[in-house]
């Protein structure tokens, strides 16, 4: 049996994080969910994941439009770390506005682009493309 996933969530929106948070709850109840209302807060939290203080992430919910550093800052982070976590986590982009969506983010770790609040349909869409990059989940 596979181990259950760990999901990452990032948005400054609290009601957007309580959205995700309970969407995942309801689609994988073995998930492990943290949620970080900060760039900064997320960087802190991935800092303690390299060096195995807590447990990397799977998946990654980023909102790319947030004060002080954005999602753009925390890809540009991820890219810099490759390698230096247990798990090389995907990333679902997250934007309240659809005109936000950005040909650069392109990389391979990008898993879809959604626009917020997170929905049971776009989560259903997402557990699709898990699937098919094997990364299994529970």
């Amino acid at each position: 049996m596979p181990t259950p996933i760990h999901i990452l969530v990032i948005d400054d929106n609290e009601t957007d994080n309580l959205i995700s948070q309970r969407i995942i709850e309801h689609h994988l109840p073995s998930a492990r969910i943290n949620c970080c209302t900060s760039v900064r807060q997320a960087v802190e939290y991935m800092e303690s994941a390299e060096i195995g203080k807590v447990e990397s992430p799977d998946l990654i919910f980023l909102d790319i439009e947030m004060p002080v550093l954005s999602g753009a800052e925390f890809l540009a982070y991820l890219d810099q770390k490759a390698g230096r976590f247990a798990k090389d986590p995907r990333v679902v982009l997250l934007s309240s506005y659809e005109k936000a969506r950005n040909p650069s983010f392109s990389a391979p770790r990008i898993l879809d682009y959604l626009t917020k609040p997170l929905s049971t349909q776009a989560f259903d869409k997402v557990l699709k493309s898990l699937a098919q990059s094997q990364l299994k989940v529970a």
